[in-house]
């Protein structure tokens, strides 16, 4: 939902993709594509010797990506 309505903002007003830099925009918008088709549906916690892949830590390491592009195109759209 999230990635929709900024996908429509930024078709929209496109000073946004120009301010914000095209840049920062792909990769939240990759970032964004990689959240919405993680695969497996069941996200476990594993540690370093376990068998189970650490999956929350990389879906977080998606959502602190998205999060700081989309910081630095706020930051570049108030200046």
């Amino acid at each position: 939902m999230l990635r929709d309505f900024l996908g429509t903002m930024v078709r929209l007003y496109p000073v946004i993709r120009e301010k914000g830099g095209d840049e920062n925009i792909q990769i939240a918008f990759k970032e964004m594509e990689r959240v919405c088709t993680f695969d497996p549906l069941v996200v476990l916690r594993g540690r370093h010797d376990s068998i189970m892949a650490d999956h929350r830590g990389k879906m977080a390491s998606y959502v602190i990506s998205i999060r700081e592009r989309l910081n630095d195109v706020a930051q570049s759209i108030r200046r």
